[in-house]
C-alpha cells in the first residue's frame, strides 16, 4: 500500500517487521516501533474501541475492504 500511494510521505507505518518496516521506509514512509502506541495517548475527547457498535464497526470494515481491494 505504501509502494503505490502517491503520498507515500504523509504515511506512518506501527510495525516491528523488520521486512514491513525496511520496505515502507525505502518507499518515503515515516517508520515507528510497536511500542509507539503504548507510549501515545489518545487525544481528549477521541472515541475508545468500545464507542461504536458492531454494525458500525462491520460497515466500516466492509468499507475499508473495498477501498483497499482486499
Amino acid at each position: 500500500m505504501v509502494r503505490n500511494s502517491p503520498h507515500s510521505k504523509e504515511i506512518i507505518v506501527i510495525s516491528d517487521d523488520n521486512y514491513v518496516t525496511n520496505n515502507c521506509k525505502v518507499h518515503g514512509a515515516q517508520v515507528k516501533s510497536a511500542g509507539f502506541l503504548s507510549q501515545s495517548k489518545a487525544p481528549e475527547g477521541a472515541l475508545d474501541d468500545k464507542s461504536i457498535d458492531r454494525k458500525t464497526e462491520s460497515e466500516i470494515n466492509e468499507w475499508l475492504k473495498k477501498q483497499y481491494g482486499m
